[in-house]
């Protein structure tokens, strides 16, 4: 995964892009969580009905939102962006 941080420290001063790249990923980051809890309201409301929303989105949800997966197995909010 690209990281800001990493690429900033590789040059001395930030430029205009640096900036534009980081507002870039922040758009990104709060729409993917909108969508994300979005998602996870569906998935909740409806039950987790299993032939609900196909997308790779609404199956992460369900998926991680299983009774019968531990806690230690489920993707951080973060983890699940990431993927879709």
């Amino acid at each position: 995964m690209f990281s800001i941080k990493m690429y900033l420290t590789q040059s001395n001063q930030p430029t205009e892009q640096d900036a534009q790249i980081r507002k870039s990923q922040e758009t990104l980051t709060r729409i993917g969580n909108q969508l994300l809890s979005k998602s996870k309201s569906i998935a909740a409301a409806a039950a987790i009905d299993k032939r609900a929303g196909g997308d790779l989105l609404s199956v992460l949800v369900r998926a991680n939102m299983a009774t019968d997966l531990p806690e230690s197995q489920r993707l951080s909010d973060r983890d699940v962006i990431a993927r879709t």
